[in-house]
């Protein structure tokens, strides 16, 4: 799943907007038994945009920062995560792996944010 959501702010007047992308790995629950093993793989076209992920794991009351313009700014290139697993950086790639698990909630869906851009206008 891709897609988009606006930040709180603005550069010279124009509203600032990220990509997302996640992948449910959370209906995996409903199954009889654990998962023997997973692999999520994110792939970029622009080898800048993965230079350092940002380790938050699934901390999602510490997030209201990540919402905002001025922290993107300063943090050109970062890829805030959350998911399953720790995510490993591989060139252009952001991958999520573990062996033998079962899904506790959404909250084990990988999910990414990245790659500020103004919002276009209609």
């Amino acid at each position: 799943n891709l897609g988009l959501y606006t930040l709180n702010g603005s550069i010279q007047g124009r509203e600032q907007m990220r990509n997302i992308a996640e992948y449910i790995v959370s209906t995996g629950r409903s199954w009889k038994g654990n998962i023997g093993s997973t692999k999520v793989i994110f792939e970029f076209t622009k080898a800048s945009i993965v230079r350092a992920p940002i380790t938050l794991g699934n901390d999602h009351n510490a997030s209201d920062r990540y919402d905002e313009v001025s922290f993107w700014v300063k943090n050109r290139g970062l890829i805030r995560w959350s998911g399953f697993a720790n995510p490993r950086l591989e060139g252009r790639k952001v991958i999520f792996e573990r062996k033998n698990w079962e899904p506790k909630s959404e909250d084990d869906d990988p999910h990414l944010k990245f790659g500020m851009f103004p919002k276009p206008k209609y």
